[in-house]
């Protein structure tokens, strides 16, 4: 038999010790590096958040919907806010300087890694939903088909709810908004992994997701000037135009003389 007829997909590869295996080799380093980092700032952000707990522990919907699974968190936001799910987003404005910077490394994420290495999570799955995005945002809402909600329900009992997930790098931002089209995307990219997992897959979103993480952080730690420069030319080429040095200064200069709208 090929090695290609021998790799296991889907489902099957979900619940399978290749799957637990990655976990595991995964976990343990970043668990280190993170986890070293998580002590530093846990530290820094008590000066700035003040008295209360270092961690806080959020309760979401994992493989289905009978279950949650105890989602641990670094507390990087002021106040009541830092227990509810929906403070997402790295520049929250409850969050002080050094825990933007934590949220954006998502050093705040680095106890979950005790639950891939429990078996509880895993590396990369659908991720875990708390109760008023599940009800609200999906089950609730006419705008998502009937169909497509029953095969989401069905493809997360497939899996263990991942820290990583194959759309993990598109969430990535300040820009990003959770509208209809973005969580008709997540599920259908939940029902996609149920039929297509594999560790060569896993291995492409942990790499994917990593750089996307690196490369922002060295972007928030640049020079503002730098950082303009850096996202001028990312503007220009998105847009298919050239990106030579003079279409970049002047780029730059149009974003710096363009006036402010103000709202209605």
């Amino acid at each position: 038999m090929s090695q290609k007829n021998r790799t296991k997909h889907g489902k099957a590869y979900n619940e399978s010790p290749e799957k637990r295996w990655f976990d595991r080799v995964v976990a343990a380093p970043l668990l280190i590096g993170m986890g070293s980092a998580a002590l530093v700032a846990a530290a820094a952000m008590h000066k700035e958040l003040g008295d209360g707990p270092t961690l806080f522990i959020q309760e979401r919907y994992g493989s289905d919907l009978d279950n949650l699974v105890k989602v641990p968190k670094l507390r990087t936001l002021r106040g009541a806010v830092r227990n509810t799910a929906s403070a997402n987003g790295y520049n929250h404005s409850s969050a002080g300087p050094v825990g933007k910077l934590v949220r954006k490394a998502h050093v705040d994420e680095a106890p979950q890694l005790l639950q891939v290495l429990r078996g509880k999570m895993a590396i990369v799955g659908p991720r875990p939903l708390a109760t008023g995005e599940v009800y609200n945002d999906i089950l609730a809402n006419p705008d998502i088909p009937e169909g497509l909600k029953q095969q989401w329900i069905d493809a997360r009992k497939t899996a263990r709810p991942g820290i990583m997930a194959p759309y993990s790098k598109d969430q990535h931002g300040p820009g990003y908004e959770l509208d209809i089209t973005h969580i008709i995307y997540i599920m259908e990219q939940d029902v996609l992994y149920a039929d297509t997992a594999s560790l060569k897959k896993d291995a492409k979103v942990v790499a994917a997701t990593l750089g996307m993480v690196a490369t922002d952080l060295v972007q928030k730690l640049m020079p503002r000037s730098a950082r303009e420069w850096l996202q001028a030319k990312a503007g220009l080429a998105s847009a298919g135009q050239e990106c030579e040095e003079s279409d970049v200064v002047v780029a730059l200069q149009q974003a710096h003389t363009q006036p402010t709208r103000r709202a209605a």
